[in-house]
């Protein structure tokens, strides 16, 4: 099943990382639109593919894609007023909108606005979604405007000093008995406390100014600044191990591809060592990745 699944798709998902990650350490980097459309499709699909591989596990709530477990956790269905906290390539956006949704997603990144944009007016659902670039905390919404809010591996990139500004944000443009899924990386409490003065080389190169969260970390915090409590919780951070490797492999035995676009061995490196790196971490139990429900 593994020698199924496709390469070129696997290399677009890891040039998908790429690009996002290089545009959160370096804002003021245009990537070349040809490197975002060539990576926008290949992400959501290989991921999937990957997914299949593994059996097709049940994914929280639902089976299928375990992003759009969320879409089930939050309750998103028909005529739901709901707020995504960073659109990534759109696809969660237009997933939601097709459920029935009335979807306003939130980026403060140009490329995946755009891009996002292009894949929502190709699914024919522009009168559906709102695509705004803004900060999570300038949000063109009044209080408790929203049933349901979604939002992935945010709180890991927005920085320690602004988790709480961030929970403040889900909880005041919730609307009353509104519900929240949230997925995020996290580490073990000890760890987090250990690791979060020090400087590392993924803080150099690849997250500057990230933390991952524990999840007694995002519970004190919400306890002191929100009415909001988890209400229900799944890992999976096995799955994230498989699949950081799968995309090593296939990023390596794919590098010819990759160089054409113009990448050195210094970038080949890195993403040798990130990914091996992360790999390990989940594979051994030191992160781990979570999907959350919050409600009040």
């Amino acid at each position: 099943m593994l020698k199924s699944l496709s390469t070129s798709l696997i290399v677009r998902g890891v040039l998908a990382v790429a690009v996002g990650i290089m545009a959160l350490a370096w804002p003021s980097v245009t990537v070349l639109a040809l490197v975002i459309l060539f990576a926008v499709s290949g992400f959501l699909a290989s991921g999937l593919q990957a997914r299949r591989a593994f059996g097709g596990r049940k994914a929280g709530p639902v089976f299928g894609h375990l992003l759009l477990g969320l879409l089930d956790l939050a309750a998103v269905g028909q005529g739901t007023r709901l707020l995504e906290i960073g659109t990534g390539w759109g696809e969660l956006a237009v997933r939601a909108a097709r459920r029935g949704a009335v979807v306003h997603t939130v980026t403060n990144m140009a490329e995946h606005a755009d891009v996002a944009a292009a894949r929502i007016s190709a699914a024919g659902l522009t009168e559906s979604i709102r695509v705004q670039v803004a900060d999570y905390r300038e949000i063109a919404a009044e209080p408790a405007s929203f049933d349901a809010i979604v939002s992935v591996e945010m709180v890991e990139a927005v920085g320690r000093q602004y988790w709480s500004s961030y929970f403040q944000t889900l909880d005041n443009l919730l609307a009353d008995h509104g519900r929240i899924g949230l997925q995020t990386m996290c580490m073990p409490h000890d760890r987090m406390l250990r690791t979060s003065n020090t400087f590392t080389w993924t803080d150099k190169y690849v997250f500057p100014g990230g933390l991952l969260p524990s999840i007694e970390a995002i519970e004190q915090h919400m306890a002191s600044d929100t009415a909001l409590r988890i209400t229900d919780r799944f890992s999976f951070g096995a799955h994230y191990a498989a699949t950081l490797r799968l995309w090593r492999e296939r990023f390596n035995q794919n590098w010819a591809q990759v160089a054409e676009l113009g990448f050195d061995q210094v970038f080949r490196r890195t993403w040798n060592l990130y990914l091996g790196m992360s790999e390990a971490g989940f594979a051994a139990g030191h992160l781990d990745v979570h999907q959350l429900l919050l409600e009040r």
